[in-house]
């Protein structure tokens, strides 16, 4: 039987996003911060209701809280002083989320979210942007999908918005756009970054459309930069870039070879340095059996999807100057779906993966765990 190479791709992106099985059995998924998924039908493990007295971060005297996403077990709250845990938005059956940010004065949260389909209809996890009040926060019960405000919806049923931020002066919601192509196109899908004006929480303006094939948006404290991932449509390798807050000024940050993958960057506090995830052990050691060929041997084409399959092959911490230079590696974990944010004091970065939720010290040393998750998501960190 003859595949063509356009068949060939969507079907390595459909195992990417482990949407279907080669032997026809039952869909398992793998879910993502930054794509849509195809909704697990499996039982996500489940949160603590609080964690114990003696955690064992009491000695890193961390302070403020972090705010994370885990999926269909919707947004939780955990206070870094006090230890307690909470569930501050929970997801109906059938929904699905991928991402939550709040705006810097805490009124606002935004939200990579799906509703349930309607009856005898698939979850396929293709999410618009929505609010939420940021008294969930301090709500007594968790807020529900009643308490939702609908920001940027889709128009076709196979696009997604997904992996909101916001500017840190409030003025603008980024995140990253994934469309269908056309028929003709030589790519089944395109990827760009966009941004929504805001007003105290209110859209005030269109939608501008800030860079093309590209995603998983990062701004510094100043809101002056912004570093996020490059998808390469020609051979859908990613990399890692740095531009102004507008788009303007690109320049890649790692050099061409680096990482098998890059993604889930974020600025430190001052802008001067940004911390990646990467897949492989950087400029200096050769990659002849690169985790991602598997998916080369068996499609026969380029790999497509880079950015979301890395995310879900064993990677690590590493950290370059915003000017460019040499990466540094900070962790040796091999881990897979992190995503992080700074203390408020930039000394640690709490990050979320598959294994768990972690605080990890800038100056070194191995990561300590917070709490035992189960699930994919994103992770801010809340004064």
């Amino acid at each position: 039987m003859n595949i063509s190479p356009r068949v060939a791709q969507v079907c390595a992106v459909a195992l990417l996003l482990a949407a279907c099985s080669p032997g026809g059995g039952q869909a398992t998924a793998v879910p993502t911060v930054n794509v849509p998924v195809i909704v697990a039908t499996a039982t996500a493990t489940a949160l603590p209701t609080s964690a114990a007295a003696d955690t064992p971060w009491s000695h890193l005297e961390l302070t403020g809280r972090l705010m994370y996403s885990l999926g269909i077990q919707g947004i939780h709250l955990l206070d870094l002083a006090t230890a307690q845990e909470k569930t501050i938005f929970t997801l109906p059956d059938q929904a699905w989320l991928t991402a939550a940010s709040i705006s810097a004065d805490a009124n606002v949260i935004v939200l990579a979210y799906a509703p349930p389909p309607g009856e005898g209809a698939v979850q396929l996890g293709y999410t618009s942007i929505y609010e939420l009040p940021g008294e969930c926060l301090t709500r007594a019960t968790s807020c529900t999908p009643d308490d939702l405000t609908l920001l940027v919806d889709r128009t076709d049923p196979h696009e997604a918005y997904f992996s909101p931020i916001w500017s840190p002066d409030g003025r603008y919601i980024y995140f990253a756009h994934f469309t269908p192509s056309s028929a003709d196109s030589a790519s089944p899908f395109a990827y760009t970054l966009e941004r929504l004006p805001m007003t105290g929480g209110a859209a005030t303006g269109p939608l501008e459309v800030v860079l093309k094939d590209a995603l998983w948006p990062a701004l510094s404290a100043d809101g002056s930069q912004m570093v996020y991932v490059y998808s390469d449509p020609k051979d859908y390798t990613n990399h890692l870039f740095i531009a102004s807050a507008d788009g303007t000024n690109v320049r890649e940050l790692t050099d061409p070879g680096s990482f098998d993958a890059v993604d889930a960057p974020l600025f430190t506090l001052d802008g001067q340095t940004v911390i990646f995830s990467a897949v492989g052990d950087g400029p200096a050691v050769a990659r002849p059996n690169s985790p991602l060929a598997w998916l080369d041997r068996l499609t026969g084409v380029k790999v497509a999807e880079a950015g979301p399959l890395a995310h879900n092959v064993p990677s690590d911490w590493w950290s370059i100057p915003a000017a460019g230079g040499t990466p540094t590696r900070l962790s040796n974990i091999y881990d897979t779906g992190m995503f992080g944010d700074l203390s408020p004091d930039g000394q640690y970065m709490a990050y979320i993966s598959a294994s768990g939720l972690y605080a990890l010290a800038l100056t070194g040393g191995e990561p300590e765990k917070l709490l035992a998750v189960s699930g994919f998501g994103t992770l801010e960190w809340i004064p």
